[in-house]
């Protein structure tokens, strides 16, 4: 799924993220920024695995597809360019 014009906190920036997702919490969450056309600037995922470990550490009930979408935006965050980081000032608390 890619997905575009990404927002945070008024400001957004158009850039395409190519998210290969396994559950369709993330695609509920990401529909209106929806684009088939675009052409990603990077490509996020995450592993069962990854999701498994973090399902369990994180100290409360959460589901597969909410260790999903959490991981999902941290690794979006680790891959932002810094130009546009910086545009966004990203907290510690976007990268989860």
């Amino acid at each position: 799924m890619n997905v575009k014009n990404i927002e945070r906190n008024g400001n957004q920036a158009t850039i395409t993220v190519e998210i290969d997702n396994r559950h369709n919490f993330v695609c509920e969450q990401c529909a209106e920024y929806l684009c088939n056309d675009c052409v990603p600037a990077f490509r996020v995922a995450v592993s069962t695995a990854d999701m498994q470990s973090y399902q369990a550490s994180c100290g409360r009930p959460m589901t597969l597809p909410e260790a999903e979408s959490y991981l999902l935006y941290r690794r979006i965050c680790e891959r932002m360019p810094a130009t546009l980081r910086n545009a966004w000032k990203l907290s510690r608390r976007c990268c989860i």
